[in-house]
């Protein structure tokens, strides 16, 4: 029988994975450098004859 204080449990459970899976989203994030985008990165390194 799952009881108020098991659920309570298990949402408590939910919300210290997410407060640890959003810190380590920003932690290993990479950060926009405003030096270019991906796309002008990846056009740079095409081969020319594409």
């Amino acid at each position: 029988m799952i009881t108020e204080d098991k659920v309570t449990e298990i949402f408590c459970m939910a919300d210290d994975f997410c407060k640890f899976f959003d810190a380590m989203t920003a932690k290993y994030t990479l950060k926009p450098t405003g030096k270019g985008n991906i796309i002008e990165i990846l056009q740079c390194q095409r081969p020319k004859s594409c």
